[in-house]
């Protein structure tokens, strides 16, 4: 072996020692070239660092939905719909796609997916996706299906409260029920429940006819409305006879057209709750308050919207403090109501379409009404009510404008054979010659009380009332109280 080739022999083999195997020539075979251990010389092995695995949203409890026409989906709370190890459910973003009728909107956490129209029907399949922080996602596709169904027709009869001696008025049945899928010729009607009264349906025309004239009582009767699939709806409305009465009734004035009519145990008020002059501060704080006298109150009326007869946010008050009171004004009134609080199961909209002549009846608590259109002018919805209570009957025209109503119309609402115990009314028809004749032949009521003072220019004329009517019960301050007589026969 030459010089060269023995150098190089030795440098391999250190090499080899420290590092490995290096060739020199021919190829060696690998046993032949494992070194002995040299002494002093160790290998230290550092195991790398392990690298964190992010987790990912996973969705849960997200299934499909599906509901009958006329429903709404219920919203979704969409924390509670997915799930993160590394992530709190606040910070999980969600993209929602799919959809190409139905409507989405966000509020807060709160997701709600909304009909385009109140008669949609049918399916959508929606994809969710929820993406943490770090872009790691879970998806998951849900449908959505309103379902086309047979609704069943809803029924609005609601009872009347007579007086001896009156007949019940028919109830034209194509008014008081509403079926989308089939029209009004098309159902079917059905009463049961009447053992005196008798209930004849012609043309869809209810007819409550007593067993003879002097009949007193009340009974409740079944309606039910059935459409040509079979799906039906009933609704019982109770039809009484009350017998006149000279049960205690007292007036408390409160202030313009405002009144608390207090008959037996049943307490009514009328245009009371509004604000401003002339209802004293301390009055208007009782009355938002249902605080005594006006604690325990049955019944709110309502004649129309104006400032003067009308505040939604005092009628809310009074409403909560009371839960036992009822409020029944025009569609207009409920709404503004119903906009701030949620009063829909306590509040009775009371459906007129501006038409002369056109007057509708209910019952609520005992508590017969009813309601007649009397024009405003204006464009104004003003409902006159006639009051029905454990035997007594009132009347209140609110801004009824006596240039408009005539005397002839109020004869044709029957109000001259209404038997009226006390009738509110303007007080400048008191004053007006040419306006007697509405009180005097359209009306006729045993007792009349002027109102809408302070809110009428000129101011009222006490005297000249006074001297032309001089029975009229005129209040002067809020909080007066007038009892009415006994004997109230006309």
């Amino acid at each position: 072996m030459n010089r060269l080739c023995k150098r190089m022999k030795f440098l391999s083999v250190l090499l080899f020692t420290m590092a490995g195997v290096v060739a020199c020539g021919t190829v060696q075979s690998p046993t032949a070239m494992v070194p002995t251990q040299t002494p002093g010389i160790t290998a230290t092995l550092i195991p790398p660092t392990p690298t964190p695995e992010g987790h990912a949203p996973v969705i849960i409890h997200l299934d499909d939905r599906s509901i009958s026409d006329g429903e709404r989906f219920p919203k979704l709370h969409m924390e509670e719909h997915v799930t993160d190890e590394d992530h709190a459910a606040y910070e999980i973003d969600w993209q929602i796609s799919g959809n190409a009728e139905l409507e989405l909107f966000f509020t807060g956490s709160n997701l709600y997916v909304t009909l385009p129209n109140d008669d949609w029907t049918g399916s959508e399949r929606l994809r969710f996706e929820a993406c943490d922080p770090t872009g790691l996602c879970d998806a998951r596709e849900v449908w959505f299906t309103v379902r086309a169904e047979n609704d069943a027709p809803v029924i609005g009869v609601v009872g009347q409260i007579i007086m001896s001696g009156e007949i019940f008025a028919e109830i034209d049945l194509d008014d008081v029920v509403d079926d989308e899928e089939n029209e009004d010729v098309e159902l079917t009607w059905n009463v049961n429940g009447n053992i005196d009264l008798r209930v004849n349906i012609d043309e869809r025309i209810a007819r409550i006819e007593l067993p003879d004239p002097g009949w007193i009582g009340r009974e409740t009767i079944r309606f039910e409305a059935c459409d040509p699939e079979g799906a039906c709806n009933s609704k019982d409305a109770t039809f009484w006879v009350m017998e006149r009465t000279e049960a205690p009734c007292e007036v408390t004035y409160i202030g313009n057209a405002g009144f608390m009519i207090t008959v037996g145990d049943k307490k009514i008020l009328i245009d009371a709750l509004f604000v401003g002059n002339p209802i004293p501060n301390e009055v208007a704080e009782l009355l938002e308050t249902a605080q005594p006298p006006f604690d325990d109150v049955d019944l709110i009326l309502v004649t129309h919207i104006h400032y003067d007869h009308f505040n939604a946010e005092t009628v809310i008050s009074h409403m909560e403090h009371n839960p036992g009171a009822m409020f029944v004004s025009s569609p207009d009134v409920v709404d503004a109501v119903n906009t701030i609080a949620d009063m829909q199961d306590r509040t009775i909209p009371i459906q007129l379409r501006h038409r002369v002549g056109e007057k509708t009846q209910l019952v609520v608590d005992e508590i017969g009404v009813e309601a007649m259109f009397l024009d405003h002018g204006g464009g104004t919805l003003n409902l006159g009510y006639i009051i029905t209570v454990d035997g007594r009957r009132l009347f209140h025209t609110g801004d009824m404008d006596p240039d408009t109503v005539s005397v002839a119309q109020l004869k044709r609402l029957g109000l001259p054979d209404k038997q009226i115990d006390i009738a509110f009314v303007a007080h400048f028809m008191l004053i007006l010659e040419e306006q007697h004749a509405h009180i005097l032949e359209g009306i006729r009521a045993k007792y009349i009380v002027p109102m809408h003072f302070q809110y009428s220019a000129p101011p009222p004329d006490y005297e000249l009332m006074e001297s032309y009517f001089p029975d009229a019960i005129v209040f002067h301050e809020s909080l007066e109280i007038w009892v009415l007589p006994g004997d109230t026969s006309p």
